[in-house]
């Protein structure tokens, strides 16, 4: 019995070896990749709690700022500056404090320009003299952004706010006037700790400033000590009282100088339960492993002792020369039965080391190891991973020896300081030239690998592509910036519609007086020359509005139908004349559509493309004016962005001189934008040929090459089965035959200017102020001619009155006048019927023309 154990007992002790050291490797293997996983999650956390805490906090500041800048920038506001005027200003801040939502500021004071108070509004702002003192002293500080602290004492803590500062500027003079000062808590603020907190999807957020806690916001999970919050210098995780500590610099370019952070707080739960699954997972194995050596132990003795003792007695039979034995077939059939046993044995072990090699294989992009001197010397790669490199041209390298590698992206020299001093490192980013062209992105990570001596031998880590990541980001940048465009043409738009009108009131008088003064001046007169330089600085003032109008698309256009190449043709001459000798002007005109525009600002976009090109030409060249028909399809819309397929005439402006650079491309379409000298230029050239192309329903294009040259095309969509007519330039003064005009005009100045105009012209004139007075005026009198004004006062506008009037007065001629109408332009009011309006600032030229046609019309029907 002795000799019959021995052989199942060591047999079963090899199978119980055997059995744990495969569930060691396995369990190990685990392991590693579990860690390697949790080591991810916590980099990936502190990443997203860093953005995100950032993100929110720059957001609530940035809406600060917004409502700062628009509130000074309102019309309302500004025409309240001055003496006398604060009540005014008061009110209005009133009502932006008071009507504001949630959270959006705190505290808004109104500053002289020496710093002294005019009004304040907050929610608890009252008994802090240190922060009341902050805010005076900013009118001297040059930045806009600071921010204040008040310490409230040992048993409470100290009241810390966050201001932005604009300062309040007089329009007429240019002279700071006072400050507005907006202002928000960041100590006790739940609401940025809670926007915080949700947004991270973290446990428990705390808004910090050194050791001092700000605000706090946590979900179901305990609080932590204020204590276990205080981070050490350069400290950015660690982990207290069953919780992930992740401190985040917030606002640090608003304030360097301040530390304020974010600390956010997650459970470490699934770090234990990890520890815990692995600790029961090992006793399940230790049991598998007895229990498998135990049935090892007597499966060996009934399916291999016992056919082999069989055998060595029949053996021994034989040997006595016995012919009474049969040999023993079941130990036959029992030994193949033991066979196939150990196939299937040894064919798990097998699917089991395969099914690992397929979890190290898919787990990242790309499993590499190096050696001591940081040469590849193991990969793993996904056979679906995008990796353009093949796996051959790695090994036996270093990781910036590859061809393809980009030296001039990344940090290469600190990477490489980082391996030398046998660092960890996370997210290292490269990238590499595609095997079809562009740029792969990679995320690289590594840890120093050392043996039993503590000897190191090399790096092991995971590469992963995130290209398309690093696209999505782009595309969400230039998406952003896209934005920002539209909202920057929104916000002139808006402050140009705000002002046009007054603006063009003042200059009507101006323009107006002056031309009356210049009619009784002799041309002797010495005084005449300096009356002609006030006028043309007068015309100047109105085109300067007429470019900000354009460039927000609010200008008023008159479209008619022509064909682009005939007005090019009209103009060459001008263009010899404006562009001088040193350039060549060259036309290929070959369109043969008609498009509906406006043709004088046509004119003064080609215009202004023309001179721009000379003024890109110092040394003289050649600039080529091309016109030619165009259908857009799908594809080319799609790649332009802003354009729509269809029908277009092409009206291309090309100069041979320096290019524009690649670094200011995107810009030279904005407002005020130049690279020219100062005095050389407004900045407003390209920007309104770009509105006036978009109002009337185009695109524009730039190509530009440095030293060879700039184009820009004008896409302007064909109009179909339309007459082609070209207004007419203005003639002289037509005069009147004593006929009554009633003028409807709210601004005293300007109607004492029209009646003037009139007067001189041989009109007889009747005044009214507003639209009441004017609809009594026209049932009292014989009025002949029906001149108003478009935005009134007391609810009626001369819209209103012209319509009233055409159903009283259908043959009295009617005339609508407007420094800037926005209901009209953008379509909310319908003009009536052959009712022309005339814009503000007009020359007496144009004043009378207005009325001649405006008669004409009503004796033609």
């Amino acid at each position: 019995m002795t000799r019959e154990y021995k052989l199942p007992l060591v047999l079963a002790g090899g199978l119980f070896v055997l059995v744990l050291l495969i569930l060691a490797v396995l369990l190990a293997a685990t392991y590693r990749n579990s860690l390697t996983a949790l080591e991810q999650e916590r980099a990936q956390l502190q990443s997203h709690s860093q953005s995100i805490s950032d993100l929110v906090a720059e957001t609530s500041l940035e809406r600060l700022r917004h409502i700062i800048d628009v509130t000074v920038e309102d019309a309302v506001f500004t025409e309240a500056i001055g003496p006398g005027s604060q009540d005014t200003q008061k009110a209005f801040l009133g009502e932006i404090f008071y009507n504001q939502s949630q959270g959006e500021f705190d505290v808004l004071v109104l500053l002289t320009s020496g710093g002294e108070i005019v009004e304040r509004y907050h929610t608890e702002l009252s008994g802090f003299p240190v922060i009341l003192q902050a805010v005076r002293a900013s009118s001297s500080q040059l930045g806009n952004w600071f921010w204040a602290e008040e310490d409230a004492g040992p048993s409470e803590r100290s009241r810390i706010m966050a201001f932005y500062k604009q300062a309040i500027i007089n329009q007429i003079s240019g002279r700071v006037e006072g400050y507005l000062v907006g202002g928000v808590f960041l100590s006790g603020n739940t609401g940025l700790a809670q926007m915080v907190n949700d947004r991270a999807q973290a446990d428990l957020t705390v808004l910090m400033r050194g050791g001092q806690v700000l605000a706090t916001s946590h979900g179901d999970g305990e609080v932590v000590p204020a204590a276990d919050l205080v981070f050490e210098a350069g400290q950015v995780e660690k982990q207290v009282s069953g919780y992930r500590l992740i401190r985040s610099e917030i606002l640090s370019e608003r304030f360097p100088e301040a530390g304020f952070a974010s600390v956010t707080a997650y459970n470490t739960e699934s770090d234990r339960s990890l520890i815990r699954t692995f600790v029961i997972s090992t006793l399940l194995g230790l049991g598998l492993a007895l229990l498998l050596s135990l049935l090892a132990l007597s499966a060996l003795r009934a399916l291999l002792l016992q056919p082999l003792g069989k055998v060595m007695d029949y053996a021994r039979t034989v040997g006595r020369q016995s012919d009474a034995v049969a040999p023993p077939v079941t130990s036959i059939q029992e030994f193949n039965e033991f066979s196939r046993t150990l196939e299937n044995v040894f064919a798990a072990f097998l699917e089991s080391e395969k099914r690992f090699a397929d979890f190290a294989s898919v787990s990242s992009d790309l499993l590499w190891e190096t050696d001591a001197d940081h040469i590849y010397t193991y990969l793993s790669r996904d056979p679906q991973s995008s990796l353009s490199v093949e796996t051959s041209d790695l090994l036996g390298r270093r990781r910036w020896e590859l061809s393809a590698i980009d030296l001039e992206f990344s940090d290469w020299e600190h990477h490489k300081q980082a391996l030398e001093e046998r660092q960890p490192f996370r997210n290292f980013i490269f990238r590499i030239s595609g095997a079809e062209g562009g740029w792969e992105y990679w995320s690289v990570s590594g840890r120093p690998v050392y043996d039993n001596d503590n000897r190191f031998v090399g790096y092991r880590g995971t590469s992963t592509n995130i290209t398309s990541e690093i696209e999505a980001q782009k595309e969400a940048a230039q998406s952003l910036e896209k934005l920002r465009q539209a909202q920057k043409m929104e916000i002139v738009g808006q402050l140009t519609g705000g002002v046009a009108h007054d603006f063009n009131n003042l200059l009507a008088v101006v323009l107006g007086n002056l031309e009356l003064v210049e009619e009784g001046m002799s041309h002797e007169d010495p005084n005449r020359k300096a009356l002609s330089d006030a006028i043309r600085a007068v015309e100047k003032g109105a085109a300067l509005t007429h470019q900000l109008l354009a460039y927000s698309r609010q200008q008023t256009l008159k479209p008619v139908v022509v064909r682009p190449g005939e007005i090019v043709h009209e103009m060459q001459s001008l263009l010899d004349r404006a562009l001088g000798e040193t350039v060549t002007v060259r036309s290929s005109l070959n369109d043969s559509w008609s498009v509906l525009i406006d043709p004088n600002e046509l004119e003064n976009a080609l215009l202004n493309l023309a001179v721009n090109g000379r003024d890109a030409m110092p040394a003289g060249g050649e600039l080529v004016i091309e016109s030619f028909d165009i259908t857009i399809d799908q594809d080319f819309a799609e790649a332009e962005g802003d354009m729509l397929p269809g029908d277009y005439v092409c009206v291309v402006v090309t100069d041979t001189g320096e290019g524009i650079p690649e670094t200011v491309r995107d810009k030279v379409l904005e407002p005020f934008f130049t690279t020219k000298e100062v005095g050389k230029g407004s900045g407003l050239g390209l920007s309104m040929v770009y509105g006036f192309v978009k109002q009337s329903g185009g695109a524009l294009n730039i190509y530009s090459e440095i030293g060879q040259g700039t184009s820009i095309q004008l896409y302007l969509p064909k109009v179909k089965d339309a007459d082609e007519t070209i207004p007419v330039p203005p003639g002289d003064v037509i005069r009147g035959r004593g006929e009554l005009v009633l003028v409807v005009e709210d601004n005293t100045a300007v109607r004492r200017l029209i009646v003037s105009q009139l007067k001189s012209m041989g009109y007889a004139t009747l005044e009214c102020g507003d639209g009441v007075a004017a609809l009594n005026a026209l049932e009292r009198e014989p009025v002949d001619i029906l001149l108003s004004d478009v935005t009134l006062p007391k609810g009626i506008s001369g819209v209103e009155i012209v319509t009233l009037a055409e159903d009283q007065y259908p043959d009295m001629p009617k005339l609508l006048m407007s420094g800037f109408s926005k209901e009209v332009l953008s379509g909310e009011v319908t003009l009536p019927e052959k009712i022309d309006i005339l814009y503000k600032p007009f020359t007496k030229i144009r004043f009378s023309e207005a009325l001649s046609r405006a008669i004409k019309v009503r004796q033609a029907g």
